[in-house]
């Protein structure tokens, strides 16, 4: 099978979401097509492609303008038992999670994977480190949702000159106290 045919038949995988055994046969052995992948992966073809793609954009954008955003999201990965982890918010069953980086046109800049069940914070930290070759001298803005507004990652932004714009996490804001509203007769 050449290279372009297994590179066409991975990315029908990933962006339909199916299961590599569900792969047209006119697209290839989903053994091999499946046995490719995993190799590739192995040789760092994907990461060094990411990189390339994101030196590549900076090079034609510039560094941007000091704006990025940050999310996670979990899926399913029911036979990747050795380094995923049981979801949470999907009953415990194995799965992982992406973390990602993009500027304010939505470009991807840095990703990293891991279990499901790692906290968030462990993925921004990892996700904030692979973003390279950016200048952390100079304050950034990073907005995040309320799964990020913790001290930790808070934390981490200013160790990096960022300035974490995060949604309030609701189950970290304090109670008001001796708060009283007044009274109405009538």
């Amino acid at each position: 099978m050449c290279s372009r045919k297994a590179l066409n038949s991975m990315l029908y995988v990933m962006k339909t979401g199916m299961q590599w055994h569900y792969l047209p046969r006119v697209l290839g052995a989903p053994s091999t097509v499946h046995g490719k992948f995993r190799h590739w992966i192995k040789l760092g073809i994907f990461s060094n492609t990411m990189e390339l793609a994101v030196n590549y954009y900076k090079a034609c954008n510039g560094n941007g303008d000091g704006w990025y955003a940050s999310d996670t999201s979990s899926s399913k990965a029911p036979f990747a038992s050795s380094w995923s982890g049981k979801n949470p918010t999907d009953r415990g069953k194995e799965g992982t999670k992406k973390s990602i980086i993009v500027d304010r046109n939505g470009a991807p800049l840095a990703l990293s994977v891991g279990p499901a069940n790692s906290h968030d914070s462990k993925f921004f930290n990892d996700t904030l480190d692979a973003l390279k070759n950016y200048n952390y001298n100079d304050w950034k803005i990073m907005a995040c949702d309320s799964a990020d507004d913790s001290k930790k990652i808070k934390n981490i932004c200013y160790a990096k000159n960022f300035i974490l714009l995060a949604s309030e996490n609701t189950r970290n804001a304090k109670p008001i106290k001796n708060h009283t509203s007044p009274h109405i007769d009538g």
